[in-house]
């Protein structure tokens, strides 16, 4: 879990801008404070349960959001 959390913290930043969220509007659908969301972003500590909540919230726009292929 913790090398999936890193990895997700990697590139939650990334997959947020792609899908014209900002903070706020992704707490909101993963139910935690935008603060939190930014703490996410500078690398701090993730749950899976919010892992499976952010994924969530990403699903409907998945291939607008992925990153380029490289």
């Amino acid at each position: 879990m913790k090398r999936l959390g890193t990895i997700f913290i990697k590139n939650l930043k990334e997959y947020r801008k792609k899908c014209g969220f900002t903070q706020a509007q992704l707490a909101e659908k993963v139910k935690v404070t935008p603060n939190y969301i930014g703490m996410l972003e500078i690398k701090k500590t993730i749950t899976e349960t919010v892992i499976q909540t952010v994924r969530e919230a990403f699903e409907e726009n998945i291939k607008r959001c992925s990153p380029k292929s490289k």
